[in-house]
């Protein structure tokens, strides 16, 4: 089961890996890391993509929200 979303909002959007790295400003390596789950995006970097792809950043990444969430409620 896929991590996140990149993959699907991004392939939605008609955008390459190395297009959506340079809207954010990241690597295309990066982008495929985060994209597999072997990178997990800091708040700064998820609000970047999830702007450059018009979605929020909770919609884009749920886990990485959600397990934030619990850690501050913890």
């Amino acid at each position: 089961m896929a991590k996140n979303k990149l993959f699907y909002y991004r392939r939605e959007k008609g955008l390459r890996q190395h297009e959506l790295a340079e809207r954010v400003g990241i690597t295309e390596l990066n982008v495929s890391r985060i994209e597999t789950g072997r990178m997990i995006p800091d708040t700064e970097l998820c609000g970047r993509i999830s702007r450059a792809l018009g979605v929020s950043p909770d919609d884009l990444f749920p886990q990485n929200f959600n397990q934030r969430a619990r850690n501050r409620h913890q």
